[in-house]
């Protein structure tokens, strides 16, 4: 699955090892965790799955939005 990043600072935390930026490294190791759970899911089933990501529809005026 393809990640497209609003924030480079995201990005950045996302693709390099060193950097941390000013965020305690538990934080740091689970959204680095999360993201490449992220990347290996296959399609949006794989998401659903892992209760964790509370991944879901969106309802309402939100329905286009992922």
């Amino acid at each position: 699955m393809q990640i497209y990043f609003a924030d480079r600072h995201l990005a950045r935390l996302a693709s390099e090892v060193q950097y941390t930026g000013r965020i305690p490294p538990g934080v740091v190791k689970t959204y680095r965790k999360t993201i490449q759970l992220l990347r290996d899911a296959a399609d949006e089933r794989d998401l659903y799955a892992r209760r964790a990501l509370c991944y879901k529809r969106l309802k309402g005026q939100r329905r286009h939005q992922h």
